[in-house]
């Protein structure tokens, strides 16, 4: 039996093939059990019943009384916390996601614990497509629907290196949806004005659990492994999700201003975002390595080498973040490897008529050896009186 937490709303076991869920926690204030919409959480739980092959039971931590409402943070981590302190569970699945890269902390350091316990986390992407967590997190698979439809209803296929996070695309239409498909509701924000279409990124989640409760015996479980044998499992290669474009998005202004410098480090660059987070209200976003110890506001630069000239448009559409961007530059060793790519570099990170000097575009700092060297109020005035 496969032990599956589903942090959501409350759960109606009535309308379960079988009552599946064993435990229940609500976090709920008084208030709010008052202003209950129970639907969201069951409608979750009947996908995952239907499309796993092994047999589950379902613990409901419920930490939402209207799915419409944004997540509260500290609610989650809650949850978390919860599950990390009491028997851990095989898998947890989180439907909730929040474009907040800079006040996760605690969020992420839950998230370790658990997975720290042999536990799988699966967790849908935002659904208007911005980078969010917990989903982008690399302990985490993030999750996303298949809104065009290029799968069959309950399978999925593996997606790599997506700069918003996601790591697994699935169709979470079923028999009885003809009518009104999941993937094809009108939930949340629409991302498509014309058509009034939007991912139902939560109602692909048991999809995804479904495929993994079947890896869960005694095998490891570590992400990499189990989407490795997800990948083997499905038999569809996707390259990557429906990203959604502005309609006019060539003639869109773009407002995101590049900041580089020499001998930046992202360590530096991690400093100075931080202080312009917390000293002028900005959120930015670091182009590094993106390696599993940085935080969720640095992206891995290999992962945005395919947006090319688009990258701009790419970033202003999907990255919750002001106009400050802190671009890292490579450091000299790697200059002197990947000579021969310099150019190519370039051309991923600046369209045409962009240059690091100081433009209407982007502004060029200097951190003698990586360091601050007690500059950085010169330095972050620099930046923001640019952006006047």
């Amino acid at each position: 039996m496969i032990r599956v937490t589903i942090i959501d709303d409350r759960i109606e076991n009535e309308k379960l093939s079988f009552p599946a869920v064993t435990e229940r926690v609500c976090f709920l204030t008084e208030e709010e059990k008052g202003q209950e919409k129970p639907g969201h959480g069951t409608r979750i739980a009947q996908i995952l019943l239907q499309y796993a092959k092994t047999p589950v039971c379902i613990t409901n931590l419920q930490i939402l009384y209207d799915a419409d409402i944004p997540v509260d943070l500290d609610r989650l981590t809650e949850a978390l916390k919860w599950c990390a302190e009491h028997e851990a569970p095989d898998i947890i699945m989180i439907s909730a996601a929040s474009t907040d890269l800079y006040e996760e902390q605690e969020l992420h350091e839950a998230i370790r614990r658990n997975t720290a316990r042999g536990t799988v986390i699966l967790a849908a992407g935002d659904n208007r497509q911005y980078r969010a967590v917990p989903a982008c997190y690399p302990e985490v698979i993030g999750v996303c629907c298949d809104k065009k439809k290029r799968l069959n209803p309950g399978t999925y296929a593996v997606v790599k290196d997506d700069p918003i996070g996601i790591d697994v695309i699935a169709n979470c239409d079923t028999e009885e949806d003809e009518e009104e498909p999941l993937c094809r509701q009108n939930r949340g924000t629409y991302i498509n004005a014309e058509t009034k279409e939007t991912p139902s990124n939560s109602y692909a989640v048991p999809v995804a659990a479904a495929a993994v409760c079947g890896l869960l015996k005694k095998e490891k479980r570590e992400k990499e492994e189990i989407l490795q044998k997800l990948d083997k499992m499905s038999d569809r290669y996707i390259d990557q999700i429906d990203y959604v474009f502005p309609k006019d998005s060539e003639d869109e202004q773009i407002r995101i201003r590049f900041v580089t410098g020499k001998d930046l480090t992202e360590d530096t660059c991690i400093t100075l975002a931080r202080e312009c987070h917390d000293r002028y209200g900005y959120d930015t976003l670091i182009i590094g390595t993106g390696d599993k110890e940085t935080p969720p506001y640095v992206i891995d630069r290999n992962q945005l080498d395919r947006w090319g000239m688009n990258l701009p448009a790419f970033l202003q559409r999907h990255f919750q973040t002001e106009m400050v961007w802190l671009l890292v530059q490579q450091p000299a060793e790697e200059e002197k490897i990947e000579k021969d790519n310099a150019e190519h570099n370039k051309k991923a990170l600046f369209a045409e008529d962009m240059t690091i000097k100081e433009t209407n575009t982007g502004i060029w700092i200097s951190c003698e050896g990586g360091e601050i060297n007690g500059e950085i109020n010169m330095i972050l005035e620099t930046i923001m009186n640019s952006f006047q």
